[in-house]
């Protein structure tokens, strides 16, 4: 099994390869790291007729999601561009351009936990004289529909951001949907959520085994409940927001599908202000994939209790409280919320993948220190968690030449003297990558 692990801004972008050939994406960074980093790549697929067999999106917030839905509306802007390509010259007008990017493999099945089916059943009350009750749903699907020169059976509709993490999961679900891009939706699930139940026997998906760790029912209501009070908080701007998309449907109608796909996201963006309501991490998909013997734990931005409990619920843990894989997605970014010495000591890996490019101080240096600490010396009057002969990577998508900013530049620095110091202290003990130039790393590593 190969694991690539993209530059994904502050967010996460793996690509997981089976001994099979076959491929999963999972989750796709902040929005501009499609275009600057991965959509080259995964277009390269396409190009070679290989598909994605599955595409996860761990949780909705937008350093996950973001890069999924520019693959998405990339693939919309190629289906515009073939239709009208087909168009006679008379009806066509002056000829398309292709888009820009590679278009995206076909993708066979999208895991994503979203509640779109929750606007349906919103109902919001004004208040004050002439007090009028307003279906969200009318409001959604109006709004939506925006032509770019085609008829009804291929427009380029769109829903509008509501802010940015909950607007990027509706119009995900949206995109997939029949009307649209038709891809399956959390087809193992019967198209209900990603979530553990009792019986953890493993998924069989693009020849690998999938045991989904999290998150649980109890997760799902907590989430149920942001996105709720989140779209009954922005009803007067959802109304605000079709009006405006009414004025200047004839002007959309004469661009170019990519024109169209930009100016949308620059008007939504615009009008939404600051997002009230950030969606629980602790609804982030956790996976345990496997290849034979190879394996990967993943965990999106999910506490270290939510962790240990999934691993606990479907077997993993072995008689010491240890779960053996040969790479651990570390969660959130290697924030401190999410980092126990229970956790450094029960997950213990061939390779630690750290995501994130020093925004929000993620990963933290004290976090890098606590898994050396815990898996070379021990901590809490326990001995050293490492199994004897085992030599870790620790990786990480991003480094001192990479960062934006001379905060960011610090704070990278910061990281890289912590590593150093480790290596000083436990010479030969551990490896650690940190990217310096270039788009991804790959695991295995063949050099």
């Amino acid at each position: 099994m190969k694991v690539r692990i993209f530059r994904s801004g502050k967010g996460d972008c793996l690509l997981i390869t089976g001994s099979s050939g076959k491929h999963i994406l999972v989750d796709g960074g902040v929005p501009e790291s499609y275009k600057g980093h991965w959509a080259q790549t995964i277009g390269a697929l396409g190009e070679q007729n290989e598909a994605l067999d599955l595409v996860c999106i761990s949780h909705i917030d937008r350093d996950h999601i973001g890069g999924i839905l520019e693959m998405l509306d990339n693939e919309v802007a190629w289906r515009l561009f073939d239709f009208r390509s087909n168009l006679p010259t008379a009806l066509r007008g002056h000829k398309p351009k292709p888009p820009k990017l590679k278009r995206p493999p076909e993708i066979k099945a999208i895991w994503h936990n979203a509640f779109l089916e929750e606007i349906r059943r919103q109902r919001v009350t004004s208040a004050g004289h002439g007090a009028t009750t307003t279906d969200l749903s009318d409001i959604f699907f109006r709004n939506a529909v925006i032509l770019a020169g085609a008829s009804d059976t291929q427009s380029a509709d769109r829903l509008q951001f509501l802010g940015q993490s909950v607007g990027d999961a509706i119009e995900v679900s949206r995109r997939i949907g029949r009307r649209q891009l038709n891809i399956p939706l959390n087809p193992e699930f019967g198209s209900g959520f990603v979530l553990r139940g009792a019986d953890t026997t493993p998924f069989a998906v693009a020849g690998l085994k999938i045991k989904v760790l999290g998150p649980t029912a109890a997760d799902m209501n907590k989430l149920r409940k942001s996105w709720n009070d989140w779209l009954r908080e922005k009803a007067d701007y959802l109304k605000r927001l079709q009006k405006k998309h009414e004025r200047e449907a004839d002007r959309l109608r004469q661009m170019e599908p990519a024109d169209v796909l930009d100016m949308v996201r620059t008007t939504a963006l615009g009008l939404a202000g600051n997002q009230a309501v950030t969606p629980p991490n602790l609804a982030s998909i956790i996976m345990l994939v496997r290849d034979d013997e190879d394996s990967i734990l993943l965990t999106g931005d999910v506490d270290d209790p939510s962790i240990l409990k999934g691993l606990e619920a479907a077997g993993e843990m072995d008689g010491q409280g240890q779960a053996r894989v040969r790479v651990f997605k570390v969660p959130h970014h290697g924030a401190h919320n999410a980092y126990s010495n229970e956790l450094a000591r029960a997950v213990i890996a061939d390779d630690y993948i750290f995501c994130g490019n020093g925004k929000h101080d993620n990963p933290e240096p004290d976090v890098i220190d606590g898994y050396l600490k815990v898996l070379l010396e021990g901590a809490d009057n326990k001995p050293a968690a490492l199994p004897e002969g085992v030599r870790p990577t620790f990786w990480f998508n991003c480094g001192p030449g990479l960062a934006e900013t001379t905060a960011l530049r610090n704070h990278w620095d910061r990281i890289d003297q912590t590593l150093r110091d480790w290596h000083a202290r436990q010479p030969g003990r551990f490896r650690h990558k940190l990217m310096t130039s270039g788009h991804s790393f790959l695991l295995p590593d063949p050099g």
